[in-house]
């Protein structure tokens, strides 16, 4: 997978922090993290599981943002990695399923614990 240049997502953050003062339904609507998770999902998803406010911080945190993604994924009952294109990019993308599969590839490469 690819992630967006640090610089980029810190420019994400400016333009939410603005966003949020200027226009919060719109800031609530903007995808952020490294999983690119819409602002409402990750507030939910942070209230559900741990009782707080999400920060930049849990944006950026890779292990938080595989939990925040677990716990999307399974409220849309996903059970391929097609189902996983269809859910985040709004149809079959054969571009998104193979980097899936290279890098649930290289997470089994790495035995990491799921």
């Amino acid at each position: 997978m690819f992630l967006r240049p640090g610089w980029v997502r810190i420019a994400e953050y400016i333009y939410w922090k603005i966003c949020n003062v200027i226009k919060p339904d719109r800031a609530k609507q903007m995808t952020v993290g490294l999983a690119q998770m819409k602002v409402y999902l990750w507030q939910e998803f942070m209230r559900v599981e741990f009782d707080k406010i999400p920060t930049i911080e849990d944006w950026e945190n890779p292990v938080m943002n595989y939990y925040a993604v677990n716990w999307y994924l399974s409220q849309k009952e996903v059970s391929s990695l097609l189902d996983v294109s269809i859910v985040y990019t709004g149809n079959v993308n054969e571009f998104y399923i193979r980097l899936l599969h290279e890098a649930l590839a290289r997470l089994m490469e790495v035995d990491v614990i799921i």
